[in-house]
């Protein structure tokens, strides 16, 4: 599946911007680099906190 790169992480709820804190992450050598990325668990977590409807889709994708 296609893949979003992002660095900070905000979500609105109530006209107020609020942190998207990453809890669970797994480390993954990409050439040279070393990214971190969220487990699977925590990534159905934070699709589903953002719950449109590509979010949704991909959570369906991950199970």
């Amino acid at each position: 599946m296609d893949v979003e790169v992002m660095g900070i992480l905000l979500i609105e709820k109530d006209n107020v911007w609020h942190d998207v804190h990453v809890d669970s992450l797994r480390y993954l050598q990409v050439g040279d680099l070393i990214v971190n990325v969220p487990t699977i668990s925590e990534m159905k977590r934070i699709l589903l906190l953002f719950g449109r409807k590509k979010d949704l889709e991909r959570v369906r994708l991950l199970e």
